[in-house]
């Protein structure tokens, strides 16, 4: 099977803007516990990869903040997420997690069993945005048995800790082939969260509905 012809089903949870964000380490605990039975059935560990920026000499400048190599188990959470109780001024981009990690799915030349990206969808400090943060969960439908039915469980545990304002999910491949000559892929869920998720244009100017998305999703 094609790295991107492998199936998944794919949740995509809008949080609530007035609730605590996900990547701090209270509440990123809660999503951990809900993960947790999803990680363990990937056919190999899971990795973490966060995008931050740490203010830098001659603010407004930033620079990426290097974090290693990042595991999933409290020790890695610990790297990167944001403490309520130290004055932490890092800005959050992103966190992503592939089950197993990225470059073992690379090497055996298939796609993760498991995906999760949580996104900061408030890149200005104080504007204005109707949901945040962006919540991405995929499986492969051809995992674990009962992965599905798990993951289920995990979007609608997830839905309640995030305070959703909105939750869809589809299944759909890992990417989407652009052309029958070159093998070139769009849309691919390792992508979303930066492209192919939503249509072109501002995404703060009304309440989220599934106009909003560029390919077809249902509400569950």
């Amino acid at each position: 099977m094609s790295f991107f012809n492998r199936r998944y089903k794919t949740f995509v949870i809008l949080g609530d803007p007035a609730a605590e964000p996900a990547w701090t380490e209270q509440r990123w605990k809660l999503i951990t516990d809900v993960l947790d039975p999803l990680m363990e059935k990937a056919r190999d560990r899971p990795a973490v990869r966060s995008t931050q920026l740490r203010e830098g000499p001659g603010s407004p400048n930033q620079r990426a903040i290097s974090f290693g190599r990042i595991g999933w188990n409290p020790q890695g959470h610990k790297k990167w997420v944001h403490s309520a109780s130290a004055n932490n001024r890092n800005e959050f981009i992103l966190a992503e997690v592939w089950a197993p990690a990225r470059t073992v799915c690379v090497r055996e030349h298939q796609a993760p069993d498991v995906y999760v990206t949580v996104r900061n969808n408030q890149c200005v400090p104080g504007d204005h945005v109707t949901f945040n943060p962006i919540f991405i969960l995929a499986v492969a439908l051809d995992a674990d048995p009962g992965i599905v039915a798990t993951a289920q469980a995990s979007a609608d545990a997830l839905s309640k800790i995030l305070g959703s304002v909105l939750r869809v999910r589809c299944d759909r491949p890992w990417g989407f082939r652009a052309g029958l000559i070159f093998r070139v892929y769009h849309d691919v869920i390792g992508h979303l969260h930066t492209v192919g998720l939503f249509k072109p244009g501002p995404l703060n100017e009304r309440p989220p509905s599934l106009e909003i998305f560029e390919a077809r999703w249902e509400v569950f």
